[in-house]
Protein backbone atom coordinates (compact mmCIF):
# COMPACT_ATOMS: atom_id res chain seq x y z
CA UNK A 1 0.00 0.00 0.00
CA UNK A 2 1.35 3.41 -0.79
CA UNK A 3 2.12 5.49 2.39
CA UNK A 4 0.46 9.01 1.03
CA UNK A 5 -2.70 6.54 0.72
CA UNK A 6 -2.13 5.93 4.51
CA UNK A 7 -2.28 10.00 5.25
CA UNK A 8 -4.76 12.52 5.01
CA UNK A 9 -4.45 16.29 4.38
CA UNK A 10 -3.87 16.80 7.91
CA UNK A 11 -0.52 15.54 7.05
CA UNK A 12 0.58 17.14 3.81
CA UNK A 13 -1.18 20.14 1.34
CA UNK A 14 -3.70 18.70 -1.28
CA UNK A 15 -1.78 20.43 -3.23
CA UNK A 16 0.93 18.00 -3.62
CA UNK A 17 -1.69 14.89 -5.08
CA UNK A 18 -3.86 17.60 -7.11
CA UNK A 19 -0.71 19.85 -8.78
CA UNK A 20 0.89 17.54 -11.69
CA UNK A 21 4.05 18.83 -11.60
CA UNK A 22 4.45 17.29 -8.64
CA UNK A 23 3.34 13.95 -9.88
CA UNK A 24 6.69 12.90 -10.62
CA UNK A 25 9.05 14.17 -8.83
CA UNK A 26 7.76 13.69 -5.21
CA UNK A 27 8.44 10.10 -4.37
CA UNK A 28 6.83 7.50 -1.68
CA UNK A 29 10.13 8.07 0.36
CA UNK A 30 8.83 11.86 0.28
CA UNK A 31 5.51 10.39 2.03
CA UNK A 32 7.43 8.10 4.70
CA UNK A 33 9.18 11.29 6.00
CA UNK A 34 5.92 13.25 6.35
CA UNK A 35 3.96 10.29 7.84
CA UNK A 36 7.43 9.67 10.41
CA UNK A 37 6.85 13.61 11.32
CA UNK A 38 3.56 13.43 11.24
CA UNK A 39 3.97 17.06 9.68
CA UNK A 40 4.89 18.59 6.09
CA UNK A 41 8.30 20.14 6.19
CA UNK A 42 9.53 20.85 2.90
CA UNK A 43 13.01 20.18 4.48
CA UNK A 44 12.12 16.34 4.33
CA UNK A 45 12.05 16.36 0.34
CA UNK A 46 15.05 18.50 0.23
CA UNK A 47 17.18 16.24 2.32
CA UNK A 48 15.69 13.36 0.29
CA UNK A 49 17.37 15.35 -3.06
CA UNK A 50 20.49 15.88 -0.86
CA UNK A 51 20.95 11.84 0.10
CA UNK A 52 20.32 11.21 -3.72
CA UNK A 53 23.19 13.47 -4.79
CA UNK A 54 25.85 11.70 -2.05
CA UNK A 55 25.00 8.71 -3.44
CA UNK A 56 25.24 9.36 -7.26
CA UNK A 57 28.65 11.21 -6.70
CA UNK A 58 29.79 7.99 -4.57
CA UNK A 59 28.96 6.19 -7.30
CA UNK A 60 32.21 5.07 -9.26
CA UNK A 61 34.68 6.17 -6.46
CA UNK A 62 33.97 4.13 -3.68
CA UNK A 63 31.37 1.97 -1.71
CA UNK A 64 28.64 3.13 0.52
CA UNK A 65 27.49 0.38 1.99
CA UNK A 66 27.64 0.45 5.83
CA UNK A 67 26.21 3.84 5.60
CA UNK A 68 26.33 6.16 8.62
CA UNK A 69 25.50 9.84 8.32
CA UNK A 70 26.56 13.09 10.46
CA UNK A 71 23.84 15.33 10.43
CA UNK A 72 25.07 19.10 10.78
CA UNK A 73 21.84 20.42 12.34
CA UNK A 74 19.10 18.74 14.57
CA UNK A 75 16.32 20.31 12.67
CA UNK A 76 14.05 18.58 10.19
CA UNK A 77 16.99 16.46 8.04
CA UNK A 78 17.78 13.88 10.77
CA UNK A 79 13.81 12.93 10.25
CA UNK A 80 13.86 12.70 6.43
CA UNK A 81 17.16 10.49 6.64
CA UNK A 82 15.91 8.11 9.68
CA UNK A 83 12.83 7.54 7.37
CA UNK A 84 14.96 7.43 3.98
CA UNK A 85 18.11 5.63 4.85
CA UNK A 86 16.94 3.87 8.43
CA UNK A 87 20.27 5.67 10.31
CA UNK A 88 18.51 6.46 13.53
CA UNK A 89 20.40 7.99 17.02
CA UNK A 90 18.94 4.42 18.44
CA UNK A 91 20.88 2.41 15.98
CA UNK A 92 23.55 4.66 16.50
CA UNK A 93 24.19 4.68 12.87
CA UNK A 94 23.07 9.22 13.05
CA UNK A 95 24.94 11.23 14.50
CA UNK A 96 23.34 14.55 14.98
CA UNK A 97 25.56 18.15 15.65
CA UNK A 98 24.11 21.26 17.10
CA UNK A 99 25.55 23.71 13.83
CA UNK A 100 22.24 24.62 12.72
CA UNK A 101 23.64 23.62 8.75
CA UNK A 102 21.58 22.57 6.04
CA UNK A 103 24.20 19.51 5.61
CA UNK A 104 25.08 16.22 6.04
CA UNK A 105 27.68 13.86 5.38
CA UNK A 106 26.51 10.27 4.03
CA UNK A 107 29.52 8.03 4.66
CA UNK A 108 30.45 3.98 5.27
CA UNK A 109 31.91 3.22 8.53
CA UNK A 110 34.22 0.68 7.49
CA UNK A 111 36.76 3.07 5.74
CA UNK A 112 35.51 6.97 6.39
CA UNK A 113 34.68 8.02 2.71
CA UNK A 114 31.83 9.66 2.27
CA UNK A 115 30.36 12.90 -0.02
CA UNK A 116 29.36 15.80 1.71
CA UNK A 117 25.98 17.59 0.82
CA UNK A 118 24.87 21.07 1.64
CA UNK A 119 22.55 24.18 0.61
CA UNK A 120 24.54 26.35 -0.67
CA UNK A 121 23.73 29.98 0.26
CA UNK A 122 25.24 31.75 -3.02
CA UNK A 123 22.86 29.65 -5.01
CA UNK A 124 20.14 30.28 -2.98
CA UNK A 125 20.89 34.38 -3.31
CA UNK A 126 21.56 33.24 -7.18
CA UNK A 127 17.92 31.94 -7.35
CA UNK A 128 16.11 34.44 -5.59
CA UNK A 129 12.63 33.73 -5.27
CA UNK A 130 10.64 31.87 -2.63
CA UNK A 131 13.14 29.13 -1.79
CA UNK A 132 15.24 32.53 -0.73
CA UNK A 133 13.16 34.22 1.47
CA UNK A 134 12.15 30.39 2.79
CA UNK A 135 16.30 29.89 3.66
CA UNK A 136 17.35 32.44 5.29
CA UNK A 137 14.02 33.29 7.18
CA UNK A 138 12.62 36.25 5.80
CA UNK A 139 9.05 35.14 5.92
CA UNK A 140 6.57 36.94 7.21
CA UNK A 141 4.45 36.09 10.80
CA UNK A 142 1.79 34.45 9.12
CA UNK A 143 3.83 32.01 7.08
CA UNK A 144 5.73 31.34 10.43
CA UNK A 145 2.41 30.42 12.35
CA UNK A 146 -0.35 30.18 10.54
CA UNK A 147 -0.45 26.62 8.57
CA UNK A 148 -2.29 27.20 5.65
CA UNK A 149 -0.15 29.89 4.56
CA UNK A 150 2.96 28.00 5.65
CA UNK A 151 2.03 24.98 3.94
CA UNK A 152 0.97 27.26 0.44
CA UNK A 153 4.81 28.58 0.75
CA UNK A 154 6.13 25.32 1.42
CA UNK A 155 4.46 24.01 -1.82
CA UNK A 156 6.29 26.78 -3.53
CA UNK A 157 9.63 26.14 -2.18
CA UNK A 158 9.60 22.90 -3.28
CA UNK A 159 8.01 23.98 -6.91
CA UNK A 160 11.49 26.19 -7.16
CA UNK A 161 13.83 23.65 -5.94
CA UNK A 162 12.40 20.33 -7.42
CA UNK A 163 12.97 21.98 -10.99
CA UNK A 164 16.69 21.20 -10.20
CA UNK A 165 17.76 20.13 -6.87
CA UNK A 166 21.63 21.03 -7.92
CA UNK A 167 21.39 24.29 -8.43
CA UNK A 168 20.58 24.92 -4.64
CA UNK A 169 22.94 22.31 -3.78
CA UNK A 170 26.88 21.86 -3.22
CA UNK A 171 28.61 18.75 -2.20
CA UNK A 172 32.45 17.19 -1.70
CA UNK A 173 34.14 14.54 -1.28
CA UNK A 174 35.44 13.67 2.48
CA UNK A 175 36.73 11.09 4.77
CA UNK A 176 35.37 11.20 8.35
CA UNK A 177 37.37 11.33 11.61
CA UNK A 178 38.84 8.53 13.02
CA UNK A 179 36.38 8.44 15.73
CA UNK A 180 33.85 8.09 13.48
CA UNK A 181 35.01 4.99 11.19
CA UNK A 182 33.81 1.49 12.93
CA UNK A 183 31.58 0.51 14.46
CA UNK A 184 31.01 2.01 18.13
CA UNK A 185 32.55 0.02 21.15
CA UNK A 186 30.16 -1.59 23.50
CA UNK A 187 30.60 -0.22 26.80
CA UNK A 188 31.02 -1.88 30.33
CA UNK A 189 27.76 -1.76 32.20
CA UNK A 190 28.53 0.13 35.96
CA UNK A 191 26.14 0.49 38.79
CA UNK A 192 25.84 3.92 40.51
CA UNK A 193 26.60 3.29 44.00
CA UNK A 194 24.41 6.34 44.81
CA UNK A 195 21.06 5.52 43.13
CA UNK A 196 22.02 1.79 42.09
CA UNK A 197 20.47 2.46 38.35
CA UNK A 198 22.94 1.05 35.40
CA UNK A 199 24.62 3.36 32.84
CA UNK A 200 27.74 2.72 30.69
CA UNK A 201 29.04 6.82 30.32
CA UNK A 202 32.28 8.29 32.55
CA UNK A 203 31.99 8.70 35.69
CA UNK A 204 32.32 6.95 39.14
CA UNK A 205 28.60 7.78 39.50
CA UNK A 206 25.83 7.78 37.14
CA UNK A 207 24.85 11.62 35.55
CA UNK A 208 22.12 12.41 37.57
CA UNK A 209 23.35 11.78 40.70
CA UNK A 210 27.14 13.39 39.50
CA UNK A 211 24.56 16.75 39.62
CA UNK A 212 23.85 16.86 35.25
CA UNK A 213 20.36 15.78 35.91
CA UNK A 214 17.67 17.72 33.23
CA UNK A 215 14.49 16.99 36.03
CA UNK A 216 13.63 17.77 39.43
CA UNK A 217 11.58 14.92 41.44
CA UNK A 218 8.33 15.88 41.96
CA UNK A 219 6.76 14.82 45.51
Amino acid sequence: MEIRLMLDNTIYPEELDKDDFFKDRLYEEDFLGFYFRRKFAPGVVIANRMADIAFEEARGKFELEKIAVVCETDFCIPDALSAKLGVTVGNRYLKVLDWQIMGFTVYDYLHGRGVRVWVDSEKVRKNGGVFERWYFRKTTKAERKDRKVRWKMGVEVLREFLKSPRDYLSWSLVKVANWLIGKAPIKEVKECPKCHITYTCEGDVCPVCAGKGYFEVLS
